[in-house]
């Protein structure tokens, strides 16, 4: 499967929350720093250098359809606290061409109320990696 349509992304929200159908967009962010290791020079044009294999980091933002019961409720209790997450963009049945990434994360923002008149009730939500993100392919 090289190029696909993203449309069952799913994702899990603690051990038994599903908020798959709910969700309207999710981006997973992984970051592996390098650090700077650049040292000075007598003569000539110094190019930066770098260190491989610093911290990894990761995190994400989804964005779903509000619903009080199954979004803002589960969302209000997972403030404040390292929830496992489980994302996958493909369902949740990992595959090669599919993986599932799980982890704990910490959700740091959302906003429970936004919108206009006539709009959908949309929420937004913004969580960051605690631990290692793993990712399952079978």
């Amino acid at each position: 499967m090289a190029a696909y349509v993203l449309k069952n992304c799913h994702f899990k929200l603690g051990a038994a929350d599903t908020l798959t159908t709910y969700v309207r967009s999710l981006t997973l962010n992984v970051m592996d720093d390098a650090p700077e290791s650049t040292a000075m020079v007598v003569t000539g044009n110094v190019s930066r250098t770098r260190l491989p294999d610093g911290i990894e980091d990761w995190n994400f933002d989804v964005e779903m359809n509000q619903d009080p019961v199954e979004v803002d409720a589960k969302l209000w209790a997972a403030r404040g606290t390292s929830t496992a997450i489980e994302i996958g963009p493909e369902g949740a049945t990992p595959a090669a061409a599919t993986p599932v990434h799980t982890g704990n994360a910490i959700l740091t923002g959302f906003n429970p109320v936004g919108g206009a008149v006539g709009d959908p009730a949309i929420v937004s939500a913004h969580f960051e990696g605690n631990g290692t993100l793993a990712r399952t392919t079978s």
